[in-house]
């Protein structure tokens, strides 16, 4: 049965990458890629997705050996959306923590939109 460091390792070599240069690309060091391979230690979502990113691939893939399909890109809005609301609804966060929280999703969304079409941020910047 294939874990995270299996397939990190199979991802790495097929792309004829060396641990040092994985490194290099996903900003960790090449210790910690070994030790990840060797299951000896577990990455952190954050690692994790820096790998994904290294490698184009999902962290998605990297986590559970699934790639994500439009059908799970729905179930996860669902999920998000459900979050979300709740967050939102409750007096857990201030008004003030909201409104930071619902400025970093725009942040994000610019910075994939940016990312996908470059055309695109220039008029959003204006």
């Amino acid at each position: 049965m294939k874990n995270i460091g299996n397939r990190l390792q199979v991802m790495r070599k097929r792309q004829k990458l060396s641990r040092t240069q994985l490194a290099e690309m996903s900003g960790l060091s090449p210790r910690t890629i070994q030790n990840y391979e060797a299951g000896t230690s577990k990455p952190k979502i954050e690692s994790i997705e820096k790998l994904a990113a290294a490698l184009g691939s999902s962290a998605r893939y990297l986590m559970y050996g699934v790639n994500p399909t439009p059908e799970s890109y729905i179930e996860n809005r669902q999920e998000v959306l459900k979050t979300v609301t709740e967050i939102f609804e409750s007096d857990a966060l201030s008004e003030e923590d909201k409104l930071a929280f619902l400025t970093e999703i725009q942040a994000i969304y610019l910075k994939a939109a940016r990312k996908s079409d470059p055309k695109a941020s220039d008029e959003t910047s204006q």
